[in-house]
């Protein structure tokens, strides 16, 4: 019967909801760029040289013998500093009932284009990440020595509180696009 739809292997699920949910976390789509002399400073890349990348906040470093990066503070921290001790179901559910779908989150078009309008829209969010970021020092490479340069950062006093409301309203588009991506693919 051609209207049973194929099973779902479990891998390809986990796949497409992480590939989700990563496009709505603002630095897998949008990165700084540091001037390549003089001190420290966030530039606009005007040409082929002049700058040096940030790979998505992975060079932005902070912390103890800075052991964390801006990157990963988005992946990780913000999340788990917004959802707090709640059960990531319960805090699914919760999400779920409190925030409405705004028109906005709807995505026109074939799904193949869906991606490009996502990671467009999330440029903004990168910029908002970036904002307030203070750039101390070069702090050289890392110990593997695949990066010549990491910059030591300070984060805003109201970074955190700033993170959160962004990361829930991540969360929760991120979800509804997920559903979307589903149905399109299972109608």
């Amino acid at each position: 019967d051609l209207r049973t739809p194929a099973p779902v292997d479990p891998k390809a699920l986990r796949i497409v909801a992480h590939l989700v949910g990563d496009i709505h976390q603002p630095l897998h789509v949008g990165t700084g760029f540091i001037a390549a002399s003089g001190p420290p400073v966030f530039v606009l890349p005007n040409g082929p040289a002049g700058w040096r990348p940030t790979l998505g906040g992975n060079l932005l470093v902070y912390g103890p013998e800075n052991r964390f990066n801006l990157h990963s503070y988005w992946d990780s921290h913000a999340v788990n500093i917004t959802i707090d001790r709640e059960d990531a179901t319960a805090y699914a559910a919760r999400l779920h009932r409190e925030v409405k779908p705004a028109p906005s989150w709807a995505t026109s078009g074939d799904p193949d284009g869906w991606p490009a309008q996502w990671a467009t829209e999330g440029l903004a969010n990168a910029k908002e990440a970036h904002k307030g970021i203070r750039l101390l020092s070069d702090v050289g490479p890392d110990a593997a020595k695949r990066n010549a340069h990491r910059w030591s950062i300070e984060q805003p006093s109201d970074y955190d509180a700033r993170a959160r409301p962004l990361i829930r309203q991540q969360l929760a588009i991120g979800g509804y696009r997920l559903a979307a991506v589903l149905k399109a693919v299972w109608p």
